[in-house]
């Protein structure tokens, strides 16, 4: 029960900023690392979104990023 009212409660805060500069030159302007497929076919934004589902709603995922 306890559990289910934290769920209620949670959110989860992407943050998807930088310039990638240590993954250079995989990481680019018109890459950015988080749109990166580094590990299989999923960029590794799609991993954490994927990681999240199970724990948070789509509507609850928030993504911040660097203009």
């Amino acid at each position: 029960m306890e559990q289910d009212n934290l769920k209620k409660h949670l959110y989860a805060v992407i943050i998807c900023g930088g310039g990638g500069t240590r993954l250079w030159p995989r990481s680019r302007n018109k890459t950015p690392k988080q749109f990166s497929r580094l590990f299989g076919q999923k960029t590794l934004f799609q991993k954490t979104v994927s990681r999240l589902k199970g724990l948070v709603s789509p509507q609850k995922m928030i993504t911040v990023t660097v203009s």
